[in-house]
């Protein structure tokens, strides 16, 4: 009877321990999605142009990163019903039936795709679900993209641009730009707002140590 009890007592809390995790990750992205549409009403430096705009890939098999009224609308839209999905299917499964709560795990899988936008603002930088301060970045760098990258292959674009990857303190996130002029833009905004290209930093390092 104890051993029962005490197994009984490790499965609800496993599934309460679920449940707070599951929570806390869409509270996250709710959370993280209210400031996105915060710092997209204010101005945006880049892209500027239609062009710019269709330089830019978040993802290698999607459709070009887009930062138009209507693109953002779309992507926000397609967003906000997945959180309501989520919600609804936690809230349901802890109710109700426990049998839901997978139904509530795969939007937060997904989620993150839904957003496929890139614009850069006064502050930092809004790329998919995620805003960067300028504060939180390190170094960037833009890779080529040629035959041993990963994106190679994907089609001809791709395969004559570069994956520029900005570093923070403990992770990086990357887009793929494929023409020379809006890589040289990304660049000199880059820069101007203090983030050393990677090459830089390296150099940096090296004189401090050699000091």
């Amino acid at each position: 009877m104890m051993l029962f009890m005490l197994f009984l007592y490790l499965i609800l809390s496993y599934l309460i321990l679920s449940y707070l995790i599951l929570l806390a990750v869409l509270l996250y992205f709710t959370a993280n999605f209210i400031r996105l549409v915060y710092k997209l009403k204010g101005p945006v430096i880049f892209p500027l142009t239609i062009q710019d705009q269709e330089n830019i890939k978040i993802f290698p098999q999607r459709k070009n990163a887009r930062q138009s009224l209507k693109a953002v609308k779309e992507s926000a839209f397609l967003f906000v019903i997945a959180l309501i999905f989520a919600y609804g299917a936690l809230i349901y499964s802890y109710l109700i039936s426990i049998n839901t709560f997978i139904l509530a795990v795969i939007p937060i899988i997904n989620i993150k795709s839904l957003l496929n936008l890139f614009a850069i603002v006064d502050e930092g930088i809004v790329r998919g679900n995620k805003y960067i301060p300028w504060r939180k970045m390190k170094s960037f760098n833009f890779q080529p993209i040629d035959f041993n990258h990963p994106y190679y292959g994907y089609s001809k674009e791709i395969n004559n641009g570069y994956e520029l990857v900005i570093k923070k303190q403990f992770f990086s996130v990357s887009c793929i730009v494929t023409e020379e002029d809006t890589k040289h833009k990304l660049q000199n905004i880059l820069k101007q707002n203090g983030i050393a290209g990677l090459d830089e930093s390296i150099s940096k390092k090296e004189i401090v140590l050699n000091q």
